[in-house]
């Protein structure tokens, strides 16, 4: 990368914004969010977002060409999104680099974008509320609670079927260290969106032997038309 060494801690995040154009956000060691981006052939300096102090690893999406959007977890444990567009932040209307969701997160949050015929831009993300349950924002809606599971670790999502529809998939790991999906299909015309339940994936939850024990976060990614992985 050109330009000046930054010191930085956790995760990165990038996504894709256009052909052969990569995006990444990472956390420094000020607490800050810093973003580099891929095209041709090169990569960029780091440049600082200005206007917020983070708590977790940032988690980014492509929301259509050539358009970012990051979602991060303040130290007031409150989730904040980040634009960017061809590689470069963009502010909101209001003037800031960050705008916020809302809620009290303990959880990095999980942010997918959702390709949904005849809505532009749309998204998900998911974090653990201080309540240990899972819950859900799809813009520009306010928080959903899932219930039927609580955890504490982070969850991960994904668009769980074809590319032309709005279908979602999130997977946490549940407090009995068994590992959980939650399925909401596409249905523009009942808002709040129903999900499926949580469901185990445990073959068999009543045999010993049968059992899976989780110790980590899940990863998840869709890898086919109705599959994820």
């Amino acid at each position: 990368m050109n330009g000046q060494e930054v010191a930085v801690i956790g995760t990165p995040s990038c996504a894709s914004y256009g052909p052969s154009s990569v995006l990444c956000t990472i956390r420094g060691q000020d607490n800050a969010l810093y973003a580099t981006s891929f095209e041709n052939a090169s990569w960029s300096s780091f440049q600082r977002l200005e206007g917020g102090i983070f708590g977790s690893d940032p988690s980014c999406a492509g929301i259509g060409s050539p358009k970012v959007l990051c979602g991060i977890t303040g130290l007031d444990g409150g989730t904040y999104l980040s634009r960017f567009e061809n590689g470069g932040p963009v502010e909101f209307s209001t003037g800031v680099n960050f705008e916020s969701l809302g809620g009290i997160a303990i959880s990095a949050p999980s942010c997918k974008s959702i390709p949904t015929p005849g809505v532009d831009q749309d998204f998900l993300c998911a974090i653990v509320g201080q309540d240990n349950a899972l819950y859900v924002t799809e813009s520009p809606e306010g928080w959903q609670r899932l219930d039927g599971l609580l955890t504490t670790t982070e969850p991960s999502c994904t668009s769980g079927s074809s590319l032309t529809s709005g279908d979602v998939l999130c997977a946490a790991r549940g407090q009995n260290s068994a590992l959980y999906v939650n399925f909401r299909p596409a249905d523009l015309e009942n808002i709040p969106l129903n999900w499926s339940g949580f469901q185990n994936l445990d073959q068999d939850e009543d045999t010993i032997e049968n059992e899976v024990v989780v110790s980590s976060s899940p990863s998840c990614v869709r890898i086919a038309p109705q599959e994820a992985l």
